[in-house]
């Protein structure tokens, strides 16, 4: 039936059942320093992929074969094997052994967003953020801004990226190095994030300037060797549409290799 065929155990349950009401029986292992179980994979997913969905029935259901070459790599190394997982664009994650997974966590997960999974199915990229440090944003939606800017650093960037930060006021701010993209390690990204925190919103926000720094900066990289050589983005955060840049965009990138993402908080 349709009811057996998409079946499976989800690791958000406690105790872990599967979607047959059937309870998984979880052994503790020293190894894993859990209650886990050497039977089965377990599955996965974010709050707000449902699992209704016909993609996310189908991938649940062709992710089930992994189970036999789960158990199989498991028993033939088990002193070189630890976690086996494998994660879709549809979000749905399968792991083995199967173990329960906390209810703090599956609010925050989505394994999407996970560093392995971004650095394995994406592109790496040269990244400049451009943060509004104009005096509109003062209080609750500089608060925002900056946990999403965080956010972004945290989830979106991996070792593979090369990045720079500009604050954007009155007059441009480097909140990284001055001029070049630097590859974004976790101490580069602590350092980032530190420097997003330490923003006082003041004044009003050149933008004409800060995209031309941005191109500036790209350029002498390049010329440099400090890129990832492959995609390039600027990605905005402010609480305004940034105006007026579009023909400026136009003059500075005029085959449009550079994507613009903006993040507005209104």
């Amino acid at each position: 039936s349709s009811n057996n065929l998409n079946n499976y155990w989800n690791s958000f349950t406690h105790p872990l059942r599967s979607t047959n009401g059937s309870f998984l029986d979880l052994v503790y292992d020293d190894r894993y320093k859990d209650y886990i179980s050497y039977n089965t994979s377990v599955v996965n997913f974010p709050v707000d992929v449902f699992e209704n969905w016909t993609e996310v029935k189908n991938t649940i259901q062709w992710t089930k074969n992994l189970n036999a070459m789960f158990i199989e790599n498991q028993q033939s190394r088990p002193n070189n094997i630890y976690w086996q997982y494998i994660g879709t664009p549809q979000g749905v994650m399968r792991f083995y052994p199967g173990s329960e997974v906390p209810d703090t966590e599956r609010i925050k997960f989505d394994v999407r967003r996970r560093p392995w999974y971004t650095e394995g199915t994406g592109c790496p990229k040269d990244v400049i953020i451009l943060v509004d440090t104009s005096g509109s944003l003062d209080g609750f939606p500089a608060s925002l801004l900056k946990g999403t800017v965080r956010s972004f650093i945290e989830l979106i960037l991996t070792d593979s990226d090369f990045v720079n930060a500009l604050g954007v006021g009155a007059e441009i701010h480097h909140l990284l190095c001055d001029g070049l993209l630097q590859r974004s390690e976790s101490w580069v990204k602590k350092k980032l994030i530190n420097r997003i925190n330490a923003i006082k919103p003041n004044g009003t926000s050149d933008w004409m300037a800060a995209f031309r720094k941005s191109f500036e900066i790209f350029k002498n990289s390049q010329r440099l060797g400090a890129t990832a050589n492959c995609q390039k983005i600027i990605v905005v955060f402010s609480d305004k549409t940034v105006q007026h840049v579009n023909e400026l965009v136009s003059k500075l990138d005029p085959d449009r290799k550079v994507r613009i993402n903006a993040f507005s908080f209104v």
